[in-house]
C-alpha cells in the first residue's frame, strides 16, 4: 500500500499505546496483552493497520507499527538486528554479521548470519527485505555473547573471540576459509585479541576441528603467535578435518594438525 489511510480515533489511540510500549515491532499476543483484549480482536485489528497502512506484516502474527507522522509506509523499515532479537531469541548475531560489527572485516555483508536456540522450519528467511541465515545451535552454546543495544533494544551478538571461533568451527559463516584466515588475522591484530579467552572458548565449544584449522592457519602467518599454537598442539585430535567445509574432499593432508587444504586460504 502506497499511501496511509485515514485511521478512526479509537485506532488511533490502540496505535499509540503500541508505539509507546512495542518498540516498532509488535506480535499478536503482545497486542492482546497490551490493549487488554483477546487475541482474535487483536489479531484483526492488526490486520486492520497493516490494510490501512499503519503497519507491516512482516510474518505471520508479527507486524512492523509504522508512525503516526510517516508519510510513506513503504519508505519505513526496522533495523534487521531488532527483527532478528525478536523472532529468533535465544539467539545471537554472528558469524560475518559480527565481524562487521567488531571491525574485523571491511566487507558488506547483506545477508545478517543468527545462531539460535529457538525451534525452526528454515535456514534462510527473508523478512521485510533483508534475508536471515539461521544456525540452530544447543542451548548451552549461548555463550560468548555482549548485549548491544539497537534504539531500545537489548540484541545479543557473539563477542569478537566467539566470533573468531565460530567462523573457524565452520568457516562459511565467515564467508569461506580466504575471509575467514583475513578475519583470524584482523582479530590476531586486534584490541580484541585474548589467548587465554580463546582457548577457553575452543574447549567450551567442544568441535576440535577449530584447533586445526586454527594451528594450520596461524603457522602461515608472518607474525609469530608460537604461544598460541603450543597451547594448540596438544588438543589436536584424531582424524582430518577439511580446511574449509564448503569445498570439496580434495587436497593435501598436513598430519601435523590434522587438516585437508582442500582451498588454498591464502591464495
Amino acid at each position: 500500500m502506497n499511501d496511509l489511510a485515514g485511521i478512526s480515533e479509537t485506532n488511533r489511540r490502540y496505535l499509540t499505546q503500541l508505539h509507546r510500549y512495542a518498540n516498532e515491532l509488535v506480535d499478536v499476543a503482545d497486542a492482546a496483552r497490551l490493549l487488554g483484549m483477546d487475541r482474535s480482536k487483536a489479531s484483526k485489528l492488526l490486520s486492520r493497520l497493516a490494510s490501512q497502512g499503519w503497519a507491516r506484516r512482516l510474518r505471520r502474527g508479527v507486524y512492523l507499527l509504522i508512525p503516526l507522522e510517516a508519510t510513506s509506509p513503504e519508505d519505513w523499515s526496522i533495523d534487521p538486528w531488532i527483527v532478528a532479537d525478536h523472532l529468533f531469541k535465544p539467539a545471537y548475531i554472528a558469524g560475518w554479521s559480527a565481524c562487521e560489527h567488531w571491525g574485523l572485516t571491511e566487507q558488506i555483508f547483506r545477508d545478517v548470519a543468527v545462531f539460535t536456540a529457538a525451534a525452526i522450519r528454515e535456514r534462510s528467511l527473508t523478512i521485510d527485505q533483508t534475508e536471515f541465515i539461521l544456525r540452530k545451535i544447543p542451548e548451552e552454546l549461548l555463550f560468548g555473547t555482549r548485549p548491544v543495544w539497537r534504539k531500545e533494544t537489548r540484541v545479543e551478538v557473539s563477542d569478537p573471540t566467539r566470533t573468531l571461533v565460530d567462523i573457524m568451527d565452520d568457516p562459511r559463516w565467515g564467508g569461506g576459509i580466504r575471509h575467514s584466515a583475513r578475519v583470524l588475522e584482523a582479530y590476531l591484530d586486534s584490541e580484541h585479541y585474548d589467548e587465554n579467552l580463546l582457548l577457553d572458548y575452543v574447549k567450551r565449544v567442544g568441535n576440535y576441528a577449530v584447533v586445526k584449522r586454527l594451528g594450520y592457519l596461524l603457522e602461515r602467518f608472518p607474525k609469530d603467535q608460537s604461544s598460541l599454537i603450543d597451547e594448540l598442539q596438544p588438543l589436536v585430535s584424531e582424524g582430518y578435518a577439511l580446511l574449509d567445509p564448503g569445498g570439496s574432499a580434495k587436497g593435501p593432508f598436513v598430519a601435523r594438525w590434522r587438516v585437508r587444504v582442500n582451498v588454498e586460504a591464502f591464495s
